[in-house]
Parts: C-alpha cells; sequence; structure tokens
C-alpha cells in the first residue's frame, strides 16, 4: 500500500471510526464510548493536592459513586462496621470503607441498606448523609492532615477546598474532638489545616456482607446503595489492607 494512503487510512479511522478500504471501500468501524467515571489519564493518587487534580479532570457534575468507579485496581480497603465516628457506619452491609494510596486515605460509606416501601419495591437510600469523602494525608509518624469533600461536585474544585468545611473554633478543627495532638499545619487560600494523631478504626469486618447486597444489586431498582456498592465491585478486584500497627484508636 502506499504510504500516503496508510496515513489517509489511520487519519480515517482517527477521526470518523471509518476505515478506507484499499480498494476504496468504506467499512464503518464503531468508536469506543468514554466511560465518564474512568480514571483520568496521567494522573495519580498520592496525596491530597493530587486527589483535588484528580476530582477536577473528571466531567462535572461528580457523584460520589462516579468517583469511586474511577479508582485505580486493585483497590485496597479495610471496613468497619463501628460507628464511633464522624462518618459513622450503619450496619455490617453499610461499613465505613478506608480506601489506600501510598500516603494518601480515603473513607466512604456505602449508604443505607435499601428499605422496602409499602408497595414492596425497595427505595433509593437518602444519599445526604453518605455524600462525604473524607480524607487523610499521612505526614510523619502517626500524624496527618485530615479532610473532607462533599459530593456532588458541580464546579472545579479550589486547592484549599478539602478544608474548608472543617471549622470548629477559630484556632482548632472539628476533627479535634476525636484526633488528639492537634496542631496548625499550614494553611492554603487562608484556609487553616491541621495535623492531628492518625487513628486505627476498631471493629473490622469483611466486604462480604457488603458483597452480598451488590449481587442482589442485580435484580433490584436502582438505589444510592447499590449504585455505591457497584461502584466499588464493578471495576475490578478489591483486596483487604490493614491499618499500619501502632496507631492509636478512638478509644484509648
Amino acid at each position: 500500500m502506499p504510504r500516503y494512503l496508510l496515513r489517509n487510512c489511520v487519519m480515517a479511522i482517527a477521526c470518523t471510526g471509518t476505515f478506507v478500504g484499499c480498494g476504496g471501500a468504506i467499512l464503518d468501524m464503531p468508536v469506543p464510548e468514554v466511560d465518564a467515571c474512568s480514571a483520568p489519564l496521567g494522573l495519580r493518587l498520592s496525596d491530597t493536592q493530587s486527589l483535588v487534580n484528580w476530582i477536577n479532570a473528571m466531567p462535572h457534575p461528580l457523584t460520589l459513586p462516579c468517583f469511586v468507579r474511577s479508582l485505580p485496581r486493585p483497590l485496597y480497603a479495610y471496613s468497619t462496621a463501628s460507628g464511633e465516628s464522624a462518618q459513622p457506619s450503619i450496619g455490617d452491609n453499610n461499613p465505613r470503607v478506608f480506601l489506600f494510596f501510598d500516603k494518601l486515605t480515603l473513607s466512604i460509606v456505602p449508604g443505607e441498606r435499601f428499605s422496602t416501601l409499602p408497595s414492596g419495591e425497595p427505595s433509593p437510600a437518602d444519599p445526604d448523609k453518605h455524600n462525604l469523602l473524607e480524607v487523610s494525608y499521612n505526614t510523619q509518624g502517626v500524624k496527618s492532615i485530615k479532610g473532607e469533600i462533599k459530593f456532588p461536585i458541580v464546579n472545579p474544585l479550589p486547592d484549599s477546598g478539602p478544608y474548608e468545611n472543617l471549622a470548629f473554633r477559630d484556632t482548632a478543627s472539628i476533627c479535634s474532638l476525636c484526633h488528639r495532638g492537634e496542631v496548625k499545619y499550614g494553611e492554603i487560600n487562608g484556609v487553616p489545616i491541621y495535623e492531628s494523631d492518625r487513628l486505627k478504626p476498631l471493629d473490622p469486618i469483611g466486604f462480604k456482607p457488603m458483597r452480598t447486597d451488590y449481587e442482589a444489586c442485580a435484580t433490584l431498582p436502582e438505589s444510592y446503595h447499590c449504585n455505591m456498592l457497584q461502584a466499588i465491585f464493578d471495576p475490578g478486584e478489591i483486596r483487604w489492607q490493614e491499618f499500619p500497627a501502632g496507631l492509636p484508636n478512638i478509644y484509648y
């Protein structure tokens, strides 16, 4: 095949999804559909700023299930049935799930388990309680910087976004109610950033209760709970990961 014709064929594929054969025949080739919840190209989760960059590179408005679906696999996670936190679990099927990316730890709650309406149909859970993504970046030893991001994300998130809703007093964050040793670490755009003790959650529970609900979701109407479970399990493998040894816990 002449080189110019090969070049034209390649351009036709790239631009239109149509292949022009050597004899001039036109063959339609489907253009792959891009998943809006795919991981942004060229980005890696390693700290809070990389998380902001990741979120801003995704289509908006961005829901929490869509963000979770975009996370790289295998997904290293730990789940707890503990209700002792600002992001409490509600039963074994709705644990608090921690997701690990180097020194960055994220936590989510899948939403209340599907309930039943008088008609007998399962009702979508109210997602407002569970639209929070909790953020922790390990700085040194048992210390970490905490953050919080509320979904859905409609506009680009500023670099200070994860810290803007944590104020408790003029010199403390709401995280200090559970995490000891809080000190001011710095600030971004005038918003203070605090560092405090990192905690190890108690009451670990495996993924089996969540997976049971996930499998049931295949035959149920859409709900926030099912959307979250499908975002956790659909894209690929999820593996258990323990918290580092030596961390204090909330009952110390």
